[in-house]
């Protein structure tokens, strides 16, 4: 399979799948090379299997079925793995296009993820859909077998940041053994659309792998939950840190380093964590330990704004989430924020005044 720098992953075992798509067999000759060569509509190459009528797509040309272009001419940028790539559109309802294959699995309880790269493109003179490509196991199309994930669509939270532009992926982990293979056991996998009717705009992928999961992706984000960016003086400044697993693995030993900040007294409610972590308020460490893929916790940090503050940005910065497995994104992570005090200081010292009658005599 096509193995690529850019994602730190182990790879799984040699030719466990066959995704890099450089296989131009059994394309006819005229099409070319992956390089220079042309698009070629309803196809799978060698070892891959067509569901409907995958795309063929070549580092010079694409095709939308039979409507070819060149990439330079749609602002489509190559493939980061470069030469050929695969597409999939939804022709209806209840239409998919996708690819699959048989593959051996040596050890059915070791936990697994895919690893690809994806873009999108709306055929010129269409109106944009939104393709859903989908990766599944002991599944030869969209219908059978069990989902592991989808890719995140252009705009949406990790997918690419416009059409014709490519992003780094994984999917969710799978443990083979939870889907009924054994040891040596063979398995079919899928990758294609969800049949949903998107005609227009077609999926991309690239560079396909099966690798050992060793990641915890921890995002680290921080907001400031109190009602003023502008407190004053005497007022309660409170900042939220929120720490989530976005997978595929459980993580363990987990923790970061968070204080308040100078300019704010503690409140009784400075520290509080959820259940099963524990905060030292003098060195700022959060002990989170285990943290299941999927799982959030929360740690807050609280206190009054200090007289002689007015004017000044009072700052929080903690420290990105740590574990024992490779975190292999900082996406998402929001680590910093902070407070400008108003400019109208607490008053603190006691008016009087001397009463007096109307006729000027204190009374």
């Amino acid at each position: 399979f096509g193995a690529f720098s850019t994602l730190p992953h182990a790879s799984y075992a040699q030719g466990l799948v066959n995704g890099n798509f450089e296989n131009r067999s059994p394309a006819p000759a005229s099409a070319g090379n992956c390089t220079t060569g042309n698009a070629v509509a309803n196809f799978a190459p060698s070892p891959w299997s067509k569901q409907s009528t995958p795309d063929y797509q070549t580092q010079a040309q694409i095709g939308f079925h039979t409507d070819y272009h060149t990439l330079s001419s749609l602002g489509f940028d190559p493939s980061p793995q470069g030469g050929c790539f695969i597409g999939f559109r939804s022709l209806s309802g209840s239409t998919n296009e996708g690819i699959y294959q048989t593959i051996t699995v040596p050890d059915a309880s070791q936990t697994l993820q895919w690893n690809y790269f994806y873009a999108e493109r709306t055929q010129p003179g269409r109106t944009r859909c939104t393709p859903r490509v989908e990766f599944r196991v002991n599944s030869n199309d969209d219908s059978n077998g069990s989902s592991i994930s989808v890719a995140p669509t252009v705009g949406a939270a990790g997918g690419p940041s416009a059409e014709g532009k490519w992003v780094s992926l994984s999917t969710a982990a799978f443990t083979p053994k939870d889907y009924g293979i054994t040891d040596g056991g063979s398995m079919d996998v899928y990758v294609g659309v969800i049949a949903n009717g998107c005609r227009n705009t077609w999926g991309y992928v690239d560079a396909l792998e099966i690798v050992l999961a060793t990641d915890a992706n921890l995002k680290t984000e921080k907001t400031l939950t109190s009602a003023s960016a502008t407190p004053n003086e005497g007022d309660t400044v409170t900042y939220e840190i929120t720490v989530t697993n976005d997978g595929p693995l459980d993580a363990t030993g987990v923790s970061l380093t968070d204080t308040l900040p100078a300019g704010l007294t503690a409140t009784t409610n400075n520290g509080t964590v959820s259940a099963g972590t524990s905060y030292n308020t003098a060195s700022g460490l959060w002990t989170i330990g285990n943290l299941a893929n999927g799982d959030s916790v929360t740690l807050t940090l609280e206190g009054k704004v200090d007289v002689g503050q007015a004017g000044n940005t009072i700052t929080n910065t903690t420290t990105a989430a740590t574990g024992d497995q490779p975190d292999p994104s900082t996406d998402g992570d929001d680590l910093t924020e902070s407070v400008t005090v108003a400019n109208n200081p607490a008053i603190t010292g006691v008016m009087s005044a001397a009463i007096t009658d109307d006729t000027g005599a204190p009374g």
